[in-house]
């Protein structure tokens, strides 16, 4: 199977993205903050005036009343030592214990840039914490944060916001500062601000490691844990640990680390580069055999992957040990032993490396959707051709193939027929003898190994009789079924020249000892008959007879006891007509010209090989019998031949193991030539699979299929032959 090596150690220089939109959300969330402290402030005619404190290098900006900042209005406190005033702090006013507080943002002006506290702050010039407004009186401004809700500044020059509600999370615009991502944000541990109110926002985000998203300008998006660790240039490396990537614009669209119960979890999904499977989770032991390091390499998961479980496209899953060859440029990986399950529900357990018959693996034990299993090669007692096997090994699970192999083996060693000619039956356990003639329509199952015949009524399950006939089409013997379809009498016969019975004897199927014995005279008249039953002896006895008299005619008929001894004469109507004189017995000939084969017909068992679907325009999806031009490879087919011979790369993995075979490949020539909707039909080894899939797509394009003059789509078969050598 061909994968594609992901390397993604430092995701600070690696992979994908999210949009500015997320810090524009929280950057959104701080200005609404103060939009809604400002738009609660008390409204006043009364002007705000500049108080300032010359000595003291501030200013106040605001409404007094009574000598103070009026309750509730909006006041701003700048720094005036240098040329252009400062802005130290703006907000609303009020005041708590007699002090005052303003609710709003302060800031710290740097040289670089400016940091922003948001929160509420006490203010005061005075030692005793008052507020004096006369610049002679007052002391240094002092200002003291007692609850802040979000710190502002910049990690480099990227900006950040650090929301302190609730839990303490970081955002950080990495696309704006020029960072290896576009967006960061995670949870950390509460922080305190320093005695000033200052804060390092280097030293806040060298605690993101929880509950971290980044985002890439590609689209792509890690949420998880990840390990800050500090590069030679002083930057901030994110190293990411557990956590999973979506949004990626190739290979997988989600790929996941996680840490479970002692192992190092990979998981991937919905890789567009990998057309066998839909989703591949991989297990390493978490016992240092990787380093944090390594929790992304991907080649390294695969070199020291000790359990796999692979979810096909097709429905089909594996879990169990594989073999991985990793290269340069790609990762081979072959199933070697555990469980593999079909999407119907049939399932092998066993070696997946070793033998296999087909598509279908036989070193183990193969548990069948009906409750039955097989050990080993369960084909091999069908005694199937070369081509019937192949037909079987386009069937997409072992349930399918072993139905159509038992419907072929059938049809090899038994043929069904109707029968419109007249099919009669002794049964001798009526007394007065009549041959019983089968009505309605029969079916007839002609076993080729045995020659003989079984006969039912259409749509009935229950054998009425099996028999025997030669070639002239007299019954040899027959079998009589009872009610619950159990064999109850053998009956054996014998015929003269012209035709007609000249004797049958009747035997009971289970003890094989015999019931009843009549022989007939060459006209079908009834010449003796004789009846058994058990004794007193427990052995089987004469019980009555049946003789006609050589000389005058007619019939002696006897009674013998349960000794065998001779009782009485009796009156037994065996032989006789129903208005008196004897009866002529006649058991028709087999009509061999009345035999109609039934032909079976093809069904969902039986997968196709090859079909065209063609698209025309105007037309919804309609199947035809053929093609006015078939598609044609550039130069026909023994230029394809020489394309695929010259093109494909025997799999490492598949080589090391000895595994070989033919991978059937669907595509459809578009109507420029072009080759689409690739699939495999025929499964031999996902290997062998993917590297027929990426030889067929590439192929040049074909010369497309023509009806009416018009370019059409056509569905188009091609078996890929892996042979070693």
């Amino acid at each position: 199977m061909r994968k594609y090596i992901l390397l993604s150690l430092l995701l600070s220089t690696c992979i994908s993205v999210h949009s500015q939109d997320e810090f524009a959300a929280i950057k959104n969330e701080v200005n609404d903050w103060y939009a809604e402290i400002a738009s609660a402030s008390t409204l006043t005619s009364k002007a705000s005036r500049n108080i300032e404190f010359t000595a003291q290098h501030y200013l106040i900006d605001g409404v007094i009343s009574k000598g103070i900042l009026r309750e509730g209005t909006i006041a701003k406190f700048y720094a005036i030592s240098s040329l252009s005033p400062n802005l130290l702090l703006e907000g609303r006013v009020s005041y708590k214990y007699n002090r005052l507080v303003i609710e709003g943002i302060k800031y710290d002006n740097t040289p670089v840039r400016t940091n922003k506290i948001y929160g509420s702050f006490y203010v005061y010039n005075m030692d005793d914490y008052s507020m004096n407004y006369k610049p002679k009186k007052a002391g240094t401004l002092r200002i003291k944060c007692s609850e802040a809700s979000y710190l502002e500044g910049f990690y480099l020059k990227s900006p950040m916001i650090v929301r302190l509600q609730g839990k303490t999370t970081v955002f950080v615009d990495g696309k704006t500062g020029g960072r290896g991502y576009s967006y960061l944000s995670a949870e950390i541990p509460s922080i305190a601000l320093n005695d000033d109110d200052s804060f390092d926002m280097y030293q806040i985000l060298l605690q993101a490691n929880n509950d971290v998203i980044m985002c890439w300008d590609d689209g792509a998006t890690f949420k998880g844990r990840v390990k800050p660790t500090i590069g030679q240039d002083s930057t901030i490396l994110f190293r990411t640990l557990d956590g999973q990537i979506t949004g990626r614009t190739s290979g997988p669209k989600k790929i996941g680390i996680s840490l479970e119960k002692g192992n190092i979890i990979c998981t991937q999904e919905d890789n567009d580069d990998n057309q066998l499977l839909s989703k591949e989770i991989m297990y390493v032991k978490d016992d240092g055999t990787l380093s944090e390091m390594d929790y992304w390499n991907i080649n390294k998961i695969y070199e020291n992957c000790y359990l796999a479980k692979w979810t096909y496209r097709n429905g089909n899953y594996f879990e169990g040990s594989i073999k991985s060859v990793v290269t340069t440029d790609r990762i081979s990986s072959a199933a070697i032993k555990g469980i593999f399950k079909y999407s119907n529900g049939d399932r092998f357990e066993g070696d997946l490396s070793t033998k296999t018959v087909g598509p279908f693996f036989v070193d183990g034990t193969t548990y069948f959707l009906d409750g039955t299993k097989s050990k080993g090669n369960w084909l091999e007692s069908y005694k199937l051709t070369k081509n019937q096997l192949e037909n079987v090994y386009q069937c997409q699970n072992p349930s399918s193939a072993r139905a159509l192999a038992q419907k072929l083996m059938k049809s090899n060693y038994y043929q069904e027929y109707e029968y419109s000619g007249i099919l009669e039956y002794f049964d001798p356990s009526k007394e007065d003898f009549v041959f019983t003639p089968l009505l309605y329509t029969i079916h007839l199952t002609y076993d080729k190994t045995k020659k003989r015949y079984s006969c039912k009524y259409n749509n009935d399950a229950k054998i009425i009789i099996e028999f025997a006939v030669d070639n002239k089409g007299l019954r040899k013997w027959e079998i009589v079924y009872d009610k619950n379809n159990k064999p109850e009498f053998i009956n054996e016969f014998t015929w003269y020249s012209n035709g007609i019975i000249e004797s049958v004897k009747s035997y009971y199927y289970r003890t094989k000892k015999i019931y009843l014995s009549c022989n007939f005279f060459s006209d079908g008249t009834l010449r003796s008959a004789y009846q058994y039953g058990p004794g007193n002896s427990g052995e089987n006895i004469l019980r009555k007879s049946k003789e006609s008299h050589p000389t005058y005619g007619g019939f002696t008929c006897k009674l013998y006891d349960l000794n065998g001894q001779y009782e009485r004469s009796i009156r037994w109507s065996i032989g006789e007509a129903l208005l008196g004189g004897s009866r002529q017995y006649t058991l028709s000939k087999f009509d061999f010209d009345k035999l109609k084969p039934i032909v079976q017909e093809s069904d969902d068992l039986v997968p196709k090989t090859k079909e065209k679907i063609i698209e025309e325009e105007g037309q919804d999806n309609k199947d035809y019998d053929n093609v006015e031009q078939m598609p044609e490879y550039p130069g026909g087919q023994a230029a394809l031949l020489k394309y695929l011979a010259k093109n494909i790369k025997y799999p490492v993995v598949a080589e090391g193991n000895g595994i070989q075979g033919r991978v059937i490949v669907t595509f459809v020539v578009e109507r420029d030539g072009s080759i689409t909707d690739v699939k495999v039909v025929k499964s031999v080894d996902p290997s062998l699979d993917e590297e027929a899939l990426r030889v067929v797509k590439a192929m040049p394009k074909w010369k497309p299929g023509m009806i009416n003059g018009k370019p059409v789509r056509v569905k188009e078969t091609v078996p890929v032959q892996f042979k070693l050598q």
